[in-house]
């Protein structure tokens, strides 16, 4: 809850322009954590595959599904948690 909640103040805070409802924020906080969900998922099997498959150092392998998992919670948020509606 509290990453959303920072996300929806702080990092998105442009994109959610008048939707302030309680409503509308309750669909981005669903929304927020069914792609982090997802990230969860993600980031277990790169890691996986990279060290039980390719014996990729457990370090080096944090270190790249940290970053892979990070743009794709920040990119799936911006775009579908936080998209604008015209």
């Amino acid at each position: 809850m509290n990453n959303f909640l920072w996300n929806d103040a702080w990092t998105f805070a442009p994109l959610v322009g008048a939707a302030h409802s309680l409503r509308s924020k309750f669909r981005r906080f669903l929304k927020f954590n069914a792609i982090c969900t997802l990230g969860l998922m993600l980031s277990v099997v790169l890691l996986n595959i990279q060290v039980n498959w390719f014996g990729v150092n457990r370090y080096l392998a944090n270190t790249v599904t940290i970053l892979v998992t990070m743009l794709w919670n920040y990119t799936l948020n911006k775009r579908l948690g936080w998209r604008t509606t015209s």
